[in-house]
């Protein structure tokens, strides 16, 4: 049976956004997920200060520009 157009180009366009989403997030979350692993390996060997900077990155949104993290890691790069 085949569906009708409007349903179809409509299906479409969600699909080509959750595939948008899927993207944004799979890249964003792999990212993250690598830092809070790396960030969590250090703790458990009592480097505390390295966490620390895992939580500053989250909060200042380190994904949409270095400037953000180079400051929170070493003020002097910025």
């Amino acid at each position: 049976m085949m569906r009708p157009q409007r349903v179809r180009e409509g299906e479409s366009r969600m699909e080509m956004q959750v595939a948008k989403w899927t993207a944004e997030g799979a890249v964003n979350g792999k990212i993250f997920l690598i830092i809070l692993r790396r960030g969590a390996y250090v703790s458990c060997r009592r480097y505390v200060s390295i966490s620390l900077r895992v939580r500053l990155i989250r909060k200042s949104r380190w994904h949409r520009g270095r400037s953000a993290f180079a400051s929170i890691v070493h003020p002097s790069l910025t």
